[in-house]
C-alpha cells in the first residue's frame, strides 16, 4: 500500500522522489526510497541517506 501512494504520487508529478521509514520502538519495520531528484528521466535516484528540504 505503501509503495502504491508514493509512486502514484511520483507518477501524477505531485513530488519527484520520497524516502519513507516506518519505525516503532526503535526497530525499522520498513525503509524505502523512490524516484529522483527532479522530474527527469535522467535525475540521479534518490537513497535512503539523501537530504529533503522541508521548508515551504
Amino acid at each position: 500500500m505503501i509503495d502504491e501512494l508514493v509512486r502514484k504520487g511520483i507518477s501524477d508529478s505531485v513530488f519527484p522522489a520520497a524516502a519513507v521509514a516506518i519505525i516503532k520502538d526503535g526497530k525499522i519495520f520498513y525503509e524505502q526510497a523512490y524516484g529522483g531528484f527532479t522530474y527527469e528521466e535522467n535525475s540521479s535516484p534518490v537513497k535512503l541517506t539523501s537530504l529533503f528540504d522541508l521548508s515551504g
